[in-house]
C-alpha cells in the first residue's frame, strides 16, 4: 500500500485567500466529479488557528494520513 501526495489550493471564502495544501492518502486518486464529500479540520500551524474545508471524492473511505502547508 503506497502513500500518494494530492495537491489542492483551498479557497477560504470568509477571508478572499487561497491556501496551498498536500495531503498524504492511500487512494491512488481523489476525484472532483464525485458522490462523496470528506471534511477535515485542517490547523494551519502559522497562523494557531483550524479552517474547516471539504473534499469532494469518489470513496467513501478517504484513507489521508497527513496534511502539509507549503
Amino acid at each position: 500500500m503506497s502513500i500518494i501526495l494530492h495537491f489542492f489550493q483551498v479557497y477560504i471564502r470568509e477571508e478572499c485567500r487561497i491556501v496551498d495544501i498536500y495531503i498524504k492518502s492511500t487512494c491512488r486518486q481523489i476525484l472532483h466529479m464525485s458522490t462523496i464529500l470528506h471534511f477535515f479540520q485542517v490547523y494551519i500551524r502559522e497562523e494557531c488557528r483550524i479552517i474547516d474545508i471539504s473534499i469532494e471524492s469518489l470513496y467513501r473511505q478517504n484513507l489521508y494520513v497527513e496534511i502539509i502547508f507549503v
